[in-house]
């Protein structure tokens, strides 16, 4: 027993030091000594200290950004605020609206310069009228003064450039027009259509004046040049006639018209072969100008070369056979060949066809009735 009684005082005598200042600490179970409540109230204070000492580090931090914040904003509007100043807006504004009140009283005076006769009024693209801008501006001008901040006072302002520069844009008080000029194609169908008036009218020197002035403009403006030509024979202007004749068939030696023309004058002139010899002087497909080869056969008919003559109106007849003229030409060749069976026949389609004039018809129905023919019925 003693040896187990040693025992156990052994053990009790090896407890630890903290179960020792445990006991020693904590006589009671469940309660705390003072000295550890003093330890405990002594940690709790240091972290509220902490904990508050945050909450001001952090507080003047908010403080300084919302501050650095205000500064920068400051600093971005500045420039805005300095190059508009209230008081420069409603004298400038104000001055404006004057001006243009000023400039639409006034009378607008267009000057237009007539165009000559070579020239024809065209449609005018003209600006926009100066009311309608005056009346723009004007709305412009009144929604800018009501946008803007209004002072006490806004006398004694000077007037900024941009304003000088806004009214002087709509200072202006004519309105310029340029015609546009006409082409050369244009100003010659202008003046053929006048040269063509005149002589329904009976002017003939006024439309030879004219025509001469189309083919100043467009000298190969075939239409007037051969109106010119022919007008001149009609008139008895051979010389004149006969020169613009060289020129025009020095640039188109082909051309059936102007030889035509050609030997036409020279048919009034009394030379006969110098017609014959124009017209050989180019031959055309028949059929794409028979007028051309009645010419020649009318030719060789007053040459007494009736058979050629006969031969070609035969031709022609074939290509036109309702051409009366033709019928009559044919007649007075055969007539000639003393073929009168068939001359009488050929007078007669002439004179059944009623589209000569008066007088060849007359000459027609007194052939027939030389030649013992019957009368076609009218």
């Amino acid at each position: 027993m003693s040896i187990i009684n040693q025992m156990l005082k052994d053990m009790e005598d090896r407890k630890s030091p903290k179960d020792h200042k445990k006991n020693t600490d904590s006589p009671v179970d469940g309660l705390k000594s003072p000295r550890s409540m003093m330890s405990d109230n002594t940690g709790n204070r240091a972290r509220k200290i902490k904990i508050w000492v945050l909450i001001i580090l952090l507080i003047i931090l908010v403080v300084m950004l919302l501050r650095l914040s205000f500064i920068y904003y400051q600093k971005s509007q500045l420039p805005a605020s300095q190059s508009l100043q209230p008081s420069q807006v409603s004298a400038s504004v104000t001055q404006l609206q004057q001006k243009v009140s000023e400039k639409t009283t006034k009378p607008i005076t267009l000057n237009v310069n007539k165009p000559t006769d070579a020239q024809a009024t065209p449609p005018v693209s003209q600006q926009q009228s100066p009311n309608t801008q005056s009346s723009t501006t004007s709305a412009s001008a009144s929604s800018a003064s009501a946008s803007a901040p209004q002072p006490a006072q806004a006398t004694n302002a000077a007037q900024t450039p941009a304003a000088n520069a806004s009214a002087d844009q709509h200072n202006t008080n004519a309105v310029s027009v340029v015609p546009i000029p006409l082409t050369p194609e244009q100003q010659a169908e202008k003046k053929y259509d006048q040269a063509l008036a005149e002589l329904n009218d009976g002017s003939y020197p006024d439309a030879i004046q004219d025509l001469q002035s189309t083919l100043e403009v467009k000298p190969d403006y075939l239409p007037a040049e051969q109106a010119l030509i022919t007008l001149l024979i009609q008139q008895g202007q051979y010389n004149l006639a006969n020169q613009y004749l060289n020129q025009a068939l020095i640039q188109r030696p082909q051309n059936t018209r102007l030889l035509q023309l050609k030997a036409r004058l020279q048919i009034v002139r009394g030379h006969l072969s110098n017609a014959l010899a124009t017209l050989q002087s180019y031959s055309p497909p028949l059929s794409d100008d028979p007028n051309y080869y009645a010419l020649i056969a009318a030719i060789q008919q007053r040459l007494g070369n009736y058979s050629v003559a006969d031969q070609l109106y035969r031709q022609i007849i074939a290509i036109e056979p309702g051409n009366a003229k033709w019928w009559l030409g044919l007649g007075i060749a055969l007539e000639n060949l003393h073929k009168n069976n068939e001359a009488i026949e050929a007078y007669q389609r002439a004179a059944s066809l009623g589209t000569l004039d008066p007088n060849l018809q007359a000459y027609v129905i007194a052939k027939i009735t030389k030649l013992g023919g019957t009368l076609p019925e009218s």
